[in-house]
């Protein structure tokens, strides 16, 4: 496998909900990443954010203070 397929393949398995969010939920319109929410209730679990409240996940600060956040607690942010 070519050192970019690997690299993007330890970044897709070990990456934090949050990089997966920004690679491949982020372009979904609302009501698709609603069930793709819906169908994966444990994703995001390690960060504050609810169901309801997804739509912030696209405002780029946001996910910045996300991941300190999740720094501050000693996860992957």
């Amino acid at each position: 496998m070519a050192k970019g397929k690997v690299r993007q393949f330890y970044k897709y398995i070990f990456g934090s909900d949050l990089d997966f969010y920004e690679e491949f939920t982020i372009h979904l319109s609302d009501e698709e990443q609603g069930r793709f929410f819906d169908d994966n209730p444990d994703f995001m679990c390690d960060f504050p954010v609810k169901r309801d409240k997804m739509y912030l996940l696209k405002e780029r600060m946001f996910r910045r203070i996300l991941r300190k956040i999740g720094k501050c607690e000693g996860g992957k942010g």
